[in-house]
């Protein structure tokens, strides 16, 4: 497998280098691989899947992607066992919750709704990027330290400028890419980190602390009297200027890169089988492999929106829904067919993590949808448009192959938000009562998790599925299933937003992690200050 890039400017090079670019190309476009491995994820491939751990999952989506040509099976299998070893994780790695039927809401076949939960963040920093960073921070090791063995660069080298040694990995976040990333890179001997963090209370305490606390040499933070979408755009510069990333050996893992959307093909790959295991095993007329479940997705920069869509493109039965808090990016594009960046706009949420219009991940979305299409979202004229607070309008065919792509798009307010939890956390019963009024147990979620969830009506879940279970494009399911089966994916552990939970939530709630160190080590960028001069002035003194 080779890369290019979205907006067509680079056509040939190795995982190596669109790992270490960070997944921004100099001439614009961000990378991407020539070619989708289709049919890699239909039932004929998942039938072989279907009693592996999360490990085998990614070690073989990994290896659809990375030629051993550049790192050998054996290497990789070691460098994904070590990423994901087991105690760093959930004995199941994604426990997946039932959450119960509600009877009354059927789709155009007669099914009821069946609701499940996919916890994905019982791992390191709390957060389901985690299962895909621990694996990036590891590639981006073993690509430095052999980088360093060459004494030389990657295909990407600029004339004679002298390179630091180690690689110096730009994170940019909302609170939880950040502390993902810094548990995934602390103590790695060929990588330095830098994350920049908005500042005021556009994070929570537990979201700075995770960062802030963590007493590595090689882990360094900013914070900013700005958004993290501001700090995206002084990232985009520095990524256009090849001196500077030759000389500082820069990269990024947020979801411009590559390696991180490739990732978390797994995640989706392993809740899909896992939820197709539960219903068989359940159920005999539950679902089979082959058969489609819903899969409803938080989304800010539309990395885990990327992600799944190329697992759906490799062949994964799966239909897509999207949820977006106020911020609304990706609604707007779903609906509207209009890219735009609100700079100075942004709104402020309780699901903080989605506050975001940046998306780099994006490009990879609409060339997925459109692959002849040259046009990148950071090609220069582009990147004018969206600085600037200006529209792109994407034509009538790629936002119809979009909403074709994806079944739904639905927006949550902060005050839904809240009503959401609130009823969800007061909902008890037995598994044997789940009966359309009463849902399993006792269920504390984070606010990103009620942003997508079905409407609530005071105790009773409300399943607002009509719209997406009448399209007949997404019918296509065997005769004697019996139901509707929607996954929402929990993308941040409840200890996170515990704030908001308390507080703004006013459900009683104990967090039950804590921080081992107590001193924060942080430099502040204040608004009227030139922020990429002070970040290189980080990286001279960090190298």
């Amino acid at each position: 497998m080779r890369y290019k890039s979205t907006c067509g400017a680079v056509k040939d090079v190795s995982f190596e280098t669109a790992l270490l670019s960070g997944g921004y190309t100099t001439l614009g476009g961000v990378y991407i691989p020539h070619s989708i491995p289709k049919h890699t994820l239909d039932s004929d491939k998942l039938n072989h899947l279907q009693d592996g751990s999360f490990v085998t999952i990614a070690k073989y989506v990994a290896a659809l992607y990375i030629s051993r040509d550049e790192i050998p099976k054996s290497d990789l299998d070691s460098l994904v066992e070590e990423a994901l070893s087991p105690e760093k994780f959930h004995p199941q790695y994604i426990p997946i919750i039932d959450m119960g039927v509600d009877s009354d809401i059927r789709d155009d076949k007669g099914r009821c709704c069946h609701l499940l939960r996919a916890e994905a963040y019982h791992s390191p920093s709390l957060v389901f990027k985690d299962y895909s960073m621990q694996v990036v921070g590891q590639y981006l090791n073993y690509f430095s330290k052999r980088k360093q063995g060459r004494g030389g660069d990657t295909e990407s080298n600029v004339g004679d400028v002298k390179a630091m040694k180690k690689s110096n990995v730009l994170i940019c976040t909302t609170g939880d890419t950040g502390s993902s990333a810094i548990q995934a890179l602390r103590g790695l001997d060929c990588v330095n980190v830098f994350v920049g963090f908005p500042g005021g209370s556009q994070i929570t305490e537990f979201q700075r602390l995770q960062m802030t606390t963590v007493p590595d040499e090689n882990v360094h933070c900013f914070q900013v009297d700005g958004t993290c979408d501001d700090i995206d755009l002084v990232y985009v510069d520095l990524f256009s200027r090849p001196e500077l990333t030759a000389k500082y050996q820069l990269t990024s893992a947020n979801s411009t890169n590559w390696a991180r959307i490739m990732g978390q093909i797994a995640i989706f790959t392993y809740i899909y089988l896992k939820t197709i295991s539960l219903r068989s095993s359940d159920r005999p007329n539950g679902k089979k492999l082959g058969n489609r479940i819903k899969i409803v997705i938080p989304s800010g920069a539309c990395g885990n929106v990327c992600s799944a869509l190329f697992a759906k493109e490799m062949g994964l039965p799966i239909d897509i829904i999207v949820a977006n808090n106020t911020n609304a990016f990706f609604h707007r594009i779903y609906h509207n067919g209009e890219i735009l960046v609100s700079s100075g706009n942004q709104r402020q949420t309780l699901s903080n993590a989605m506050d975001s219009q940046w998306s780099p991940a994006l490009t990879r979305i609409l060339w997925t949808l459109s692959p002849g299409d040259p046009t990148g979202l950071y090609d220069e004229e582009s990147l004018q448009k969206l600085k600037l607070s200006q529209p792109i309008v994407m034509s009538a065919q790629v936002k119809e192959r979009l909403q074709d792509a994806v079944l739904d798009c639905q927006l949550a307010s902060d005050e839904e938000t809240i009503d959401m939890m609130r009823c969800l956390s007061e909902v008890e019963g037995t598994p044997e009562e789940c009966d359309g009024s009463k849902i399993q147990n006792r269920h504390i979620v984070c606010p990103h998790n009620m942003s997508q969830s079905p409407k609530a009506d005071e105790r009773k879940l409300k399943f607002n599925l009509q719209k997406g279970s009448s399209q007949s494009a997404y019918n296509s399911v065997e005769s004697g299933e019996d139901e509707d089966v929607m996954v929402v994916l929990a993308t941040a552990h409840p200890d996170k937003f515990s704030n908001v939970i308390v507080e703004n939530a006013a459900i009683p709630y104990t967090r039950t992690h804590h921080f081992p160190y107590s001193e924060e080590r942080c430099q502040h960028f204040p608004r009227e200050g030139n922020w990429r001069d002070l970040l290189l002035s980080m990286l001279d003194q960090a190298n």
